[in-house]
């Protein structure tokens, strides 16, 4: 007697058992390969936790440039946009212009993806005799928080410094790389991860650093409609 088979998403075969030409053909050796089928098409289809459909990938790493849309004081920095009478001045990322300020920046992660590093670029500003020492130097930090007024950030990456050698080097765009030690993974749904910038500062400070991109490393395996 035929019967309903409700398919398991759970199942993810990758290969179906097939009855041969010739073979005999009990009802049992047809039925492997369309449950297989059933359940191949359930899992591709399978909700997330925030009830999403999600389209599995081949595990891969992904380069993101991030929207420069930074919160700051407007007397610390200024952002990529000018309006003078002739238009509209476009110049990329932040430009920090007080000793030690900071100013911050909502990463935007697809939903599930996992951060594992991000390329900070920057171009100090020209002027610099001898560089700021140590800890003087340009930094980032990052925090997770969860939605919701009230709700606690946790610092989650501690201060990583721009470690560039030379006053040439420093004053020219260049790029460096934060390697997280312990990845993270972006629940769309209860997470907030910020990134906090914070100016040069010491007896070397020369205002008018540039923020000119911020990038994030990310691990994906599964496309997610709305938030890739």
């Amino acid at each position: 007697m035929a019967e309903v088979y409700t398919p398991i998403p759970g199942n993810n075969p990758s290969a179906y058992t097939v009855p041969e030409d010739g073979d005999t053909k009990p009802v049992a050796s047809i039925r492997v390969a369309l449950e297989g089928l059933a359940d191949k098409a359930a899992h591709i289809n399978w909700p997330a936790v925030d009830n999403t459909k999600r389209y599995p990938l081949a595990s891969r790493s992904l380069r993101r440039t991030q929207l420069n849309q930074w919160a700051f004081n407007p007397a610390d920095c200024a952002d990529g946009v000018t309006l003078t009478g002739g238009g509209v001045t476009l110049l990329d990322g932040l430009v920090m212009n007080t000793i030690g300020c900071q100013a911050f920046l909502p990463l935007d992660l697809p939903d599930l993806s996992v951060l594992t590093a991000l390329d900070i670029c920057l171009q100090g500003a020209a002027g610099h005799g001898s560089l700021p020492a140590g800890t003087d130097r340009f930094n980032i930090q990052i925090f997770i928080g969860q939605a919701g007024p009230g709700n606690p950030a946790t610092q989650i990456v501690t201060a990583q410094y721009d470690t560039t050698v030379g006053t040439g080097n420093y004053e020219f765009e260049h790029i460096y790389t934060v390697t997280l030690g312990s990845p993270i993974t972006m629940d769309r749904s209860i997470d907030r991860i910020v990134l906090m910038a914070t100016n040069e500062k010491g007896a070397n400070f020369i205002a008018g650093l540039r923020v000119c991109e911020i990038a994030t490393i990310i691990t994906v395996t599964s496309q997610d409609p709305g938030a890739a």
